[in-house]
């Protein structure tokens, strides 16, 4: 039997092919084998692969894949060698034949379909990911794949007009990446060692990275005699090692980003820890190997009063034995830190995360940027543009395929919708590490086809008409509507229209909440409080002509009961009772719905009821279904922990089974039609 994710270290190296930044990935260096016995051609490209030597690997397989009588193990790890080494084409063919051999290694079609969207075979593409998702169901990071193959076809068709060259000064035949300009200085990351550069005390190991065949990657500076420091037409670039405390790993380092003052420089390096694995081959025999796991580090160091770098410092938050930490970007004041981590409590396989400096200068524990960003695929390369706009790359947003650039407004936490950068910005390769070094110009990375080596870095310049818009700002005041005093700790919560998404803030001491805005956007802003009637506004930033600041008030009311009688039959809907996308935990302003049912059942403490939990028709329906189970069970479990007796309430998910409108599967409605569905009702099943 095949499956996809039988090499679990290894299938999350897809992503970053040659670079450092792979996160997750165990880089194997072979040390020591116990006895001298001679290996099979089996063993010996199993060997191979275990240690990521793709290249190496992929000669024997394609030996021992010849003829009729092919293991379908053998099949996979040909195809995988092939995609791991950029053979695009005989992946396909490999993982084809596999699928063939063996019919439950279909879950190939997923990596079948990542594929054919790199070689912008989008309708394959979409086919492959369908077939997946027929027999083992759908999900988000599924739906953004199969959006991003209907978005790029029409993308191809519509380029930005951006001037985008490659920078040839800085470019090799190896991985060149990274660029940043720090005091008129480019500074990017290479493999392309450049021995005369080199201080002599710099850490360079004399064999090669076993998974390329290439040097392991250093920070290098580029200077310039001509007037645009080494880009493109300068007469002579002038390189130069970055400094022995920086390069100062024996294995990976890179990318730097530097502090506004330039007196601290962030880094990335890869840190081996020890550990042993074992491989059977054949079966009851063991070749033992020692093994180095290499886990990525974030370390930074600080400028001495001559200007020198001084001794490497590892941030406090890296726990190499347990994950990777890496890929800095610092905010412009230098309080926050983000970066990217595979840390337990993300929402994929390596996540955008921060940090914030306190006011004695130390790091804070790391918190996750949330779903705003981080998706069940990989968010990768932050960096920070603006005071408030933050550039990534991920394969988990709708996009090209592989890794698509991506800016979003915000911080921390709070962040609007990420855009896609579109062509020529995107391709359908890797693309990535997105830096401005003035308003219109900066560098981007990719391996897209027909660079000069694997990674290449490339300079954009933006014509003025379609510089970056401004952002507002939304400050929001809640007031008691009895005597206009604020309300503290009162929950305000801004929905963007378009998307339905939500983001929530409590009150200050001035009764006050603020929100960044994007322009051209329907938004939703409701304020609640627990003793008080909510109360709700909408407005629009398409008519905000100028200024930077949206104000709005919001004047919530006393609470006003009417009696009624409730008997058996009766039923309601929950108004206000939302759930975040794919979720089903209590958020704050649902707790406040529930609470007011609570006090119901407290009123009426002999009534029974159903509380049903519906979804609209988007989703499979065994998905929808088991979400809406899922989220009934935790509004009854709240009920509960609130004092109501659990044999007063039954819970019922029925998915989109009771639809109050024609919106089915295939029917086109607008999102207040489908919102209509997405609702939780309360059925009276006896009151005596």
């Amino acid at each position: 039997m095949v499956k996809e994710n039988c090499h679990p270290g290894i299938f999350k190296t897809h992503v970053m092919k040659k670079r450092l930044c792979l996160l997750l990935l165990p880089l194997l260096v072979f040390l020591q084998v116990e006895g001298q016995e001679q290996l099979s051609y089996q063993q010996l490209a199993d060997r191979y692969f275990i240690t990521f030597q793709y290249q190496r690997a992929m000669l024997i397989y394609e030996r021992l894949c010849r003829g009729s009588k092919v293991k379908a193990a053998n099949l996979y790890k040909l195809g995988y060698s092939y995609e791991i080494t950029g053979a695009y084409d005989k992946a396909l063919g490999a993982y084809a034949r596999c699928m063939q051999q063996d019919s439950t290694a279909d879950t190939l079609q997923m990596r079948t379909g990542n594929l054919l969207k790199q070689l912008q075979k989008y309708t394959q593409a979409k086919t492959a990911y369908t077939t997946y998702a027929a027999k083992y169901g759908t999900s988000p990071l599924l739906q953004n794949r199969l959006a991003g193959c209907d978005s790029a076809q029409a993308w191809l068709h519509s380029h930005a007009i951006v001037t985008l060259q490659p920078a040839s000064s800085l470019n090799t035949s190896y991985a060149d990446w990274g660029a940043v300009v720090h005091d008129s200085v480019i500074v990017f990351t290479t493999e392309f060692i450049r021995g005369e550069a080199l201080d002599n005390k710099t850490q360079v190991l004399r064999w090669p990275y076993p998974r390329t065949g290439l040097p392991y990657s250093k920070i290098f500076a580029a200077r310039s005699d001509g007037k645009n420091i080494g880009l493109p037409g300068t007469r002579e670039t002038i390189v130069s090692d970055i400094g022995t405390q920086v390069n100062n790993s024996p294995f990976h380092e890179g990318a730097a980003v530097f502090s506004s003052r330039g007196d601290t420089v962030y880094f990335t390096i890869t840190h081996a820890t020890r550990r042993n694995a074992l491989t059977e081959s054949p079966p009851r025999h063991y070749v033992y190997h020692r093994v180095k796991e290499q886990q990525l580090e974030l370390q930074y160091s600080v400028k001495s009063p001559e200007g020198h770098w001084q001794k490497a410092v590892s941030c406090p938050f890296n726990n190499v034995k347990a994950y990777s930490v890496g890929q800095p970007a610092l905010s412009k004041d230098g309080s926050i830190l983000y970066f990217v981590s595979d840390m337990p409590g993300g929402y994929g396989q390596t996540d955008i995360w921060y940090a914030e400096k306190d006011s004695a200068g130390n790091w804070g524990q790391p918190k996750n940027c949330g779903s705003a960003i981080n998706t069940s695929g990989n968010e990768m390369f932050p960096v920070v543009n603006d005071s408030n706009r933050l550039h990534f790359s991920s394969d988990g947003w709708p996009g090209m395929g592989g890794l698509d650039l991506f800016a979003v407004t915000g911080a921390k936490q709070q962040w609007q919708q990420p855009k896609n950068l579109l062509p020529p910005f995107n391709s359908s390769f890797d693309d990535f590490y997105f830096f401005r070094f003035d308003t219109l110009k900066g560098f981007l990375s990719s391996n897209r086809q027909n660079g000069v080596g694997s990674d290449d870095i490339y300079v954009f310049q933006l014509p003025v008409e379609v510089a970056p818009p401004k952002v507002l700002n939304l400050l929001t005041t809640v007031y008691r509507a009895k005597d206009s005093s604020v309300v503290q700790d009162a929950i305000v919560a801004l929905t963007n229209l378009q998307r339905r998404a939500m983001w929530r803030q409590r009150t200050d001491t001035r009764g006050q909440t603020m929100f960044i805005l994007e322009r051209a956007i329907d938004y939703e802003l409701v304020g609640s409080f627990a003793t008080l009637q909510p109360d709700s506004a909408q407005f629009s930033t398409n008519i905000i002509m100028s200024g930077d600041t949206v104000y709005q008030s919001l004047y919530l009311r006393e609470h006003i009961v009417p009696e009624k009688t409730y008997k058996v039959g009766d039923h309601f809907v929950l108004e206000g009772l939302y759930y975040d996308f794919d979720k089903y935990n209590i958020r704050p302003d649902a707790a406040i719905v529930l609470n007011k049912l609570q006090q119901l059942l407290l009123k009426y403490p002999t009534m029974k009821i159903e509380l049903s939990s519906h979804t609209d028709s988007r989703g499979s329906k065994a998905y929808n279904e088991r979400l809406s189970a899922q989220r009934a069970a935790s509004a009854r479990a709240y009920l509960i922990k609130a004092g109501i007796s659990a044999e007063r309430i039954i819970s019922k998910g029925y998915g989109e089974s009771r639809l109050v409108n024609g919106c089915s599967d295939g029917v086109p409605c607008t999102e207040a039609q489908h919102q209509a569905n997405r609702r939780t009702e309360v059925t009276v099943l006896s009151n005596q």
